[in-house]
C-alpha cells in the first residue's frame, strides 16, 4: 500500500508518477474537497434566500451581513396585497408564450438540422448575434414602439402595448425564440437518419 509523501512537492510528483493515495487517506480528502465546493456553489443561493429576511437597508448593506435580526416585512408587502392577479398573469404569459416559441422554434430547427440550408452557419449566426445586444440598449425603443403615441417622427403611432399581456408575450417569444432554435437544432441533430427513414417506410408523414 503506498504511502503518502510527507512534503507538498513529494506529494505533486506522486501525482505525475501515477502514484495514487490509498484508499483510507484519498477517501477524506474526496469528501473535504466535495463539501467545499458545494458550500462555494450554494453560497448565492443561500445568500440570496437569506436577503429575502432583511430590511431594505440591511440588503445593500456592504460588507454584508450574514448574522442579522429577521424580518418578514417584504413577505408581507408581497403577500398583503391581492398576489392571486398578479400570479395568474405570470402563468399565462409564461404558457402563451412558450406555445408560440415552440410553435416557431421546432420547424426552424428541424429544417437547420435535417436539411440545412446554404450558408446554415450564417442564419445560426444571425439568430444568437439577437442575444448579443445588451437589454439596456433596447428597453427606450420597445418603450417606444409599445407606447400609444410611438414615435412622433414616424406619425405618432405606437402598438399601445405598454402594461398588457399581448406586449409581454410578444416580447417573451422574440427574446427567447432565438435560444430555442439553437437548443432543439442541438436535439434534432442527436436524432440517428435511419430512425427517421423508417419511419417515413413505414408511412409515417413529416409531422408524425
Amino acid at each position: 500500500m503506498a504511502a503518502v509523501p510527507s512534503n507538498r512537492s513529494a506529494w505533486f510528483s506522486a501525482i505525475s508518477a501515477g502514484r495514487g493515495f490509498s484508499k483510507e487517506t484519498a477517501s477524506p480528502l474526496w469528501a473535504i474537497t466535495a463539501w467545499v465546493v458545494g458550500l462555494i456553489v450554494f453560497f448565492p443561493v443561500l445568500y440570496m434566500f437569506l436577503t429575502g429576511f432583511k430590511t431594505e437597508n440591511a440588503a445593500v448593506e456592504l460588507p454584508p451581513k450574514l448574522i442579522f435580526w429577521p424580518t418578514f416585512e417584504n413577505y408581507e408587502a408581497v403577500f398583503g396585497i391581492n398576489f392571486l392577479p398578479f400570479f395568474r398573469n405570470s402563468i399565462i404569459t409564461s404558457l402563451v408564450s412558450t406555445f408560440f416559441v415552440m410553435l416557431l422554434a421546432i420547424p426552424c430547427a428541424y429544417a437547420l438540422a435535417l436539411y440545412r440550408p446554404k450558408k446554415w452557419k450564417d442564419i445560426l449566426f444571425f439568430f444568437i448575434s439577437t442575444r448579443f445586444l445588451p437589454v439596456a440598449g433596447v428597453i427606450v425603443p420597445l418603450y417606444v414602439i409599445f407606447s400609444p403615441n410611438g414615435d412622433p417622427e414616424l406619425g405618432g403611432r405606437g402598438l399601445n402595448l405598454l402594461g398588457t399581456l399581448p406586449g409581454l408575450i410578444l416580447l417573451y417569444t422574440a427574446m427567447t425564440l432565438p435560444i430555442a432554435i439553437w437548443m432543439l437544432r442541438s436535439f434534432f441533430e442527436e436524432v440517428p437518419r435511419d430512425v427517421l427513414d423508417a419511419a417515413r417506410v413505414d408511412g409515417a408523414g413529416l409531422p408524425r
